[in-house]
């Protein structure tokens, strides 16, 4: 139980690690908000293992220019027509993008909102927090990296420590109680049975919280402007990422099935001589199986995300080419709602359209951080962006090998 649950500690160490990529990935992916990961936040609930993700996080996550970009710069994904698309450099694109517009009348007791905000409702729903799946990560990524430094403690102690019976003490005089040979209990497992009994708790939350953000990247009324199923075809089904989520969403059901600790089910043996016993290995044993499937699911999250990130990278790209043309005839045309009738009010429409277009052209073109950059263009050396359905399983399985070799949490040489 000692070798076996040593392994699992070690591999967990690095599914927490591509964990937080997973989360900084889809985190860029939603443009969200970066304020939960403030270091500030968490010195006043210090918990190790929250301050140690929040940090991370913010690390994987600097230098991005998706972050906390403001709400109403990001359009929604509108289905591709033949006339989404003028410019030959735009009619590659494999969207139309779309804002809807919210007239003067429709902004009264939110005037100050409208001071700092321009009036165009696009992807991104503007409110002060994203999701717990995401801005909560520090806490549950966290209380799972706090189990694992837990399970660790207990296994460093074991490593070093004496569990022979009987123990030999040459030195103590042989008349004394016992005399030199002691038969004792330092064989029993329970040290070790309990912490893998905490991991096999804490396996479940982490797989758990990722398929929830899997499950916000592909739902439209969730995914802040993306695609349903975060596939645009034109010709097809529009299945998508769905089966993905599908599975993902069995994996965790499973494992948390499995989730249910040997260690407190004792079955005396050898004529009850061996009255309570830990079933240490048994749970040491569900443990390393169980890693299988929290990487599969970590794995299913990445995949999901790149697909996801690039959409939102290549809509908001597309929408700052389109504003640095200086065409606001052609921005216009994105733009939902315009009013019909009443003259100063289109122009009023016009001079905001024109705002909306200074505010995406000055900005630098919208990537990812550095460190999420460098887990997209590995994933996708491995697994191309997916504009129409198709068989999925060499994707996965490719997906699957390159989560399982490390590469992705190697730090570059």
């Amino acid at each position: 139980m000692l070798a076996t649950g040593a392994l699992a500690l070690n591999r967990l160490q690095h599914l927490l690690e591509l964990a937080e990529l997973a989360a900084a990935m889809t985190l860029e992916a939603f443009a969200g908000r970066s304020g939960a990961f403030v270091d500030d936040v968490h010195q006043l609930r210090p918990h190790p293992g929250q301050v140690h993700t929040a940090k991370a996080i913010n690390s994987l996550t600097a230098g991005s220019t998706l972050v906390d970009i403001a709400y109403h710069l990001v359009p929604r994904f509108s289905p591709w027509l033949a006339e989404s698309w003028t410019h030959p450099e735009d009619q590659r694109e494999r969207f139309d993008l779309a804002w809807d517009y919210v007239p003067p009348s429709q902004r009264h007791g939110r005037e100050n909102f409208y001071k700092r905000f321009l009036p165009f409702k696009g992807g991104k729903k503007h409110q002060p927090q994203d999701a717990y799946c995401l801005r909560c990560c520090p806490q549950v990524h966290g209380a799972v990296r706090d189990a694992w430094d837990q399970a660790c403690r207990v296994f460093d102690i074991e490593l070093n420590a004496v569990t022979d019976n009987p123990l030999v003490f040459p030195d103590r005089e042989a008349r004394e109680i016992e005399g030199q040979v002691i038969s004792a209990g330092h064989f029993h497992g329970m040290p070790l049975a309990l912490a893998m009994s905490y991991i096999k708790a804490a396996i479940p939350v982490l797989a758990s919280i990722s398929e929830r953000r899997l499950m916000k990247l592909v739902d439209p009324s969730t995914n802040d402007g993306l695609p349903a199923f975060l596939i645009g075809n034109e010709d097809a089904t529009d299945s998508g990422f769905m089966i993905v989520q599908y599975t993902a969403a069995a994996l965790v059901n499973d494992l948390a099935t499995r989730a249910h600790p040997a260690s407190v089910y004792s079955i005396p043996t050898s004529a009850n001589a061996e009255d309570h016993v830990s079933m240490g290995a048994n749970e040491a044993r569900h443990v390393m199986e169980m890693l299988d499937d929290l990487e599969h699911v970590l794995a299913l999250e990445l995949y999901t995300a790149a697909q996801a990130l690039e959409y939102r990278r290549d809509m908001l790209n597309a929408a700052r080419r389109l504003a640095r043309r200086g065409d606001t005839q052609a921005l216009m045309a994105k733009v939902r709602n315009a009013p019909r009738v009443d003259a100063s009010e289109y122009a009023q429409f016009e001079a905001e359209v024109v705002a909306l277009g200074q505010a995406l052209a000055s900005d630098a073109e919208y990537q990812p951080s550095p460190h999420v950059q460098r887990a997209f263009e590995l994933i996708r050396e491995h697994v191309s962006f997916m504009p129409r359905d198709r068989a999925m399983d060499g994707d996965i399985r490719r997906m699957l090998d390159l989560v399982a070799s490390g590469a992705l949490t190697r730090t570059p040489a």
